[in-house]
């Protein structure tokens, strides 16, 4: 779900979808929490890294969500999410491939999801 959803989070299809309700949009990002609660529960040992990683993608989402000029909503999602992955290091993962997964995950949700990713020159 989190590789596949990088790439249909872009899609016009899933922004016009969501575009018409931001109760939708918030009930999408807070539905997310159980991916890493699933995370937390295969890798025990990394709650510390995945919970600090969810608490920022979750936070960076509903941020750019509130960002209503389409430019400025771009630049902040890409912002938050490059501080996303060069932070996330840090948090020392003790697996590299938890670590990917957690990345694609902020992916999804921070830059994927959250960006009208409609056509300026359409609106």
């Amino acid at each position: 779900d989190i590789g596949g959803g990088v790439v249909a989070n872009f899609s016009e299809g899933t922004n016009n979808y969501y575009a018409k309700s931001i109760s939708k949009r918030y009930f999408f990002i807070l539905f997310h929490l159980l991916q890493p609660s699933i995370l937390i529960w295969i890798f025990p040992n990394d709650i510390f890294p995945v919970t600090l990683t969810t608490i920022y993608t979750l936070t960076s989402s509903i941020i750019v969500l509130n960002v209503k000029d389409q430019y400025t909503q771009r630049i902040t999602a890409v912002t938050l999410l490059i501080s996303c992955l060069l932070l996330t290091p840090f948090l020392n993962y003790s697996d590299v491939l938890l670590q990917l997964t957690m990345f694609f995950y902020s992916i999804k949700l921070i830059l994927a999801f959250s960006v009208d990713w409609t056509l300026i020159d359409e609106k």
